[in-house]
């Protein structure tokens, strides 16, 4: 389950989010916090408070040590993931 933190439309240091983001508690990520994970579903167009999906990609920073989960109920090919951003 992802907590929704960071909804669509969210301003993050000018930085407009146009997906939902949030975290999955009970999981810790490389930087010590839960898991962050985006929520990448084409029926969801609107900001949620969270969300229940698989987990169908991991985004590895060549740059950060913690990783990026991407949660959804489609299975995206990593071009569509990509493409969403």
């Amino acid at each position: 389950m992802v907590t929704v933190d960071r909804p669509i439309g969210y301003n993050h240091k000018g930085s407009i989010y146009t997906v939902n983001y949030g975290y999955v508690s009970g999981v810790i990520g490389g930087d010590g916090h839960w898991q962050d994970a985006y929520i990448l579903d084409s029926s969801i167009s609107r900001p949620v408070e969270s969300y229940s999906g698989s987990l169908i990609a991991v985004v590895v920073r060549d740059d950060d040590n913690e990783t990026k989960w991407i949660v959804s109920n489609e299975n995206l090919s990593a071009d569509e993931i990509y493409k969403s951003r």
